[in-house]
């Protein structure tokens, strides 16, 4: 008699999630699962217009309410409300960041909160974003106040359209490719961060750690992949350090008749000029994977071209080797991710492959030297 192998913690709640959600007859579904530091499963769940946040350990969940969050001043403020219905909650990650939506008064507007020790941080952060992005087509949030007191920066509330990627849309990707250059080439001393191609491993390494710490293996074909971008990094041409996004892809654009904005400078920093568009490249694989936002194999490949042609970086001395490496790191990224997000986890073998098509072409490219 065979004894049926160990099931993942991971299997088990994507297991025991659905089983509640059927038995209750409640709408909503498990977008994703986080691993902590302290090898702790959390999980968001999307109920309807809410989201909520809970913690799973031994076969049980928890409810991580955000008004016992003792690290965010924004919380404490936001759980003193006597009336929060017209205050929606957008994202929260536990002891890190709270993003809101309140809908009170003439006009919404959106409340972003840090720990207090970043606070001074963000606010440069995003101060910076907002002057090298002047004069193209992608502008900054636009910042309303900062609140001090609960360490929020306080934005417009963009209400655009979420980026469309199909092939006629994909003229917009020049726009983008001629901002980042601009975004790049702004001369900076107050951001002190750099962030170098050995951080993408550390950042991946410990991800990895994590996962095995909470019982959760890597996706098949992973540990090969990091070999091979542990190789590669060590002969990676000298890198170009540059003013970084560092967590850019599609869904930070928000989409205007004649401009977008983009969000989220939490991330900026100094790092190597091609690993935004590498980030963002890579992310519109994804996307036709997913088979969202118009996405095909042709407009991906045109979106692409427009962005490299508007970033003008092309015929820069080991600018492809770098950009390729990139991409690989990123697939690796999100192969690791989305095998956390039960919807999407039959796209990791691809996204896997597709990181070592992106040495083997890095490969190809020293070869031809």
């Amino acid at each position: 008699m065979s004894l049926s192998p160990e099931k993942s913690p991971v299997t088990s709640l994507f297991e025991q999630v659905q089983d509640s959600l059927l038995s209750t007859g409640t709408q909503g579904y498990l977008n994703k699962v986080e691993i902590t530091r302290e090898a702790e499963l959390t999980y968001e769940m999307i109920l309807g217009r809410q989201r909520r946040w809970y913690r799973w350990q031994d076969g049980y969940s928890d409810e991580i309410g955000i008004e016992k969050d003792r690290k965010l001043p924004l919380a404490t403020w936001y759980a003193g409300l006597a009336d929060q219905s017209e205050i929606d909650v957008l994202s929260f990650r536990p002891g890190k960041r709270l993003t809101l939506l309140d809908r009170r008064g003439h006009k919404p507007h959106v409340i972003k909160g840090f720990r207090a020790s970043r606070f001074a941080s963000m606010v440069a952060r995003y101060e910076l974003a907002h002057d090298a992005l002047a004069g193209t087509a992608v502008r900054a949030p636009e910042i309303i106040e900062h609140d001090y007191e609960n360490a929020s920066l306080i934005m417009v509330c963009d209400e655009g359209d979420r980026l469309r990627l199909s092939y006629e849309s994909s003229d917009v990707f020049h726009d983008i490719g001629e901002a980042l250059r601009c975004f790049q080439d702004t001369p900076t001393t107050v951001i002190p961060d750099e962030f170098h191609s050995a951080d993408e491993l550390v950042v991946l390494g410990k991800r990895v750690k994590r996962m095995a710490a909470a019982g959760v293996e890597a996706p098949a074909g992973y540990e090969r992949l990091f070999e091979r971008l542990s190789q590669a990094q060590e002969t990676l041409p000298g890198e170009c350090l540059a003013l970084a996004h560092r967590d850019l892809h599609d869904k930070q654009f928000v989409a205007h008749p004649h401009y977008l904005t983009l969000l989220d400078f939490d991330l900026l920093c100094l790092a190597d000029n091609a690993l935004d568009a590498a980030n963002l490249l890579a992310h519109l694989v994804l996307r036709q994977l997913q088979d969202v936002q118009g996405a095909t194999q042709a407009s991906i490949d045109r979106a692409g071209k427009k962005l490299i042609s508007g970033l003008e970086r092309n015929a820069e001395t080991g600018f492809w080797e770098r950009l390729r490496f990139y991409q690989a790191t990123t697939f690796s990224r999100l192969a690791l991710v989305y095998s956390l997000r039960p919807r999407w986890t039959g796209l990791v073998p691809d996204l896997v492959v597709m990181g070592h098509r992106c040495l083997d072409d890095l490969e190809k490219i020293g070869r031809q030297k």
